[in-house]
């Protein structure tokens, strides 16, 4: 494989990793913080989006 085609595929996994940090923090976070009221909503949309990160890092390999 080619320098290029390395760079694009570590490209690709970057912007998945990145697509599924976003959705997992997001998706989980924004529903908490208007149900709970409070910035304990984000913070474990935090927590699990680093968990779908490092799954996701982890699959990607």
């Amino acid at each position: 494989m080619s320098r290029f085609e390395e760079m694009a595929v570590i490209d690709t996994k970057f912007r998945i990793l990145l697509a599924a940090t976003g959705l997992a923090f997001f998706g989980i976070g924004c529903p908490l913080y208007v149900v709970l009221e409070s910035g304990v909503g984000f913070l474990i949309g935090g927590v699990v989006a680093i968990g779908v990160a490092f799954l996701t890092a982890k699959g990607l390999r």
